[in-house]
């Protein structure tokens, strides 16, 4: 039963009826995930603040779920392969090293 044109194709039919199961499955994860129910003020100016940050946590986690994947920054910035023990040590103790210009003489 709808109030559709006689003349509507099955497939557009079909479309409109799971677009209710998507926006009662929306609902649903802004009630119980997004905390929309967790309101207890008593002002309308309260509710519309609660519902309006709600929604645009909503609308954040969208965009993020839409976007394009997003390559982690490296922590540590540098060459990717582990540098050798001695390495380290000469990076570490070179002010030890004893000059080589004073070497020669």
């Amino acid at each position: 039963m709808s109030n559709l044109p006689a003349t509507t194709p099955i497939a557009d039919l079909v479309r409109w009826a799971k677009m209710r199961w998507r926006i009662e499955h929306d609902y649903r994860e802004l009630k119980h995930g997004l905390g929309l129910d967790h309101f207890e003020g008593r002002t309308w100016r309260g509710w519309h603040h609660h519902v309006t940050l709600v929604t645009a946590a909503r609308a954040f986690l969208t965009l993020r779920r839409l976007g394009p994947p997003r390559r982690r920054p490296d922590p540590l910035p540098g060459p990717r392969h582990a540098p050798r023990p001695a390495e380290v040590l000469d990076r570490h103790l070179y002010h030890l090293r004893s000059n080589p210009a004073n070497q020669q003489k």
